[in-house]
């Protein structure tokens, strides 16, 4: 991993999944309305929280470069989460669109696009009932 990248919650230079991390949990952070510390991660309040935004990086960083991460998490201001499962549609056409770009796109060539549903699911309400087992 190179430390490429300049963090706002420390001196040193970090590497791009902790950097992506820091973005989306100050992004969560901003939401919240809570200020993120020096070192944060060190916190009880955002440890779990940072580690697993950072895993996630890492994860989508085997498969996608920073740029089109960024562009994504940019284009999409209501994502706190990495993992959010309808991203990973997103991160793939930005890449491409990025790797179309490097390549020297030609417009006569098509290059195939993953489908991306128009609308989200709902999902299925918790039920109300009582649990019979949870007496048990």
């Amino acid at each position: 991993m190179s430390n490429e990248f300049a963090s706002k919650y420390t001196d040193k230079k970090i590497g791009a999944s902790q950097w992506i991390a820091e973005f989306v949990c100050e992004r969560l952070a901003f939401k919240q309305k809570k200020q993120l510390v020096y070192r944060f991660w060190n916190t009880q309040e955002w440890k779990a929280v940072f580690l697993n935004q950072m895993r996630a990086a890492q994860s989508l960083l085997k498969l996608y470069t920073v740029q089109a991460i960024m562009n994504v998490l940019s284009q999409n201001k209501n994502v706190y989460s990495l993992r959010a499962p309808w991203l990973d549609a997103q991160f793939q056409v930005e890449q491409l669109k990025l790797d179309a770009l490097l390549t020297n796109y030609n417009p006569e060539k098509q290059i195939s696009l993953p489908n991306i549903p128009e609308t989200t699911e709902t999902r299925a309400t918790f039920s109300t009932t009582k649990n019979k087992l949870k007496g048990l």
